[in-house]
């Protein structure tokens, strides 16, 4: 799979790449396939180097995604992730 990453200005690298895996692992185990794991990875980690630390990353989530719809625990676990700032 490819997937073209947004233009970005570094600002902090440091983690991007296990922003980047763990972003994959998320979507994954959220039920997204490949492509779509990939898309919010590269959204994700994009947000991150453009930024100094790790807070506030889960906006960077992608709302076209089809296993965040609007219900069901893909979403549920999402919000709740967003609240807890855990992402």
């Amino acid at each position: 799979h490819h997937q073209h990453a947004a233009p970005v200005v570094p600002v902090d690298t440091l983690g991007a790449g296990d922003t980047f895996i763990g972003a994959s692992i998320f979507a994954l185990a959220l039920g997204a396939n490949a492509s779509q794991a990939l898309a919010c990875a590269c959204a994700i980690a994009g947000q991150k180097v453009s930024q100094v630390g790790f807070s506030g990353l889960a906006e960077a989530i992608p709302s076209d995604m089809p296993w965040l719809g609007a219900h069901g625990p893909a979403h549920e676990e999402c919000v709740e992730l967003k609240q807890q700032r855990l992402f």
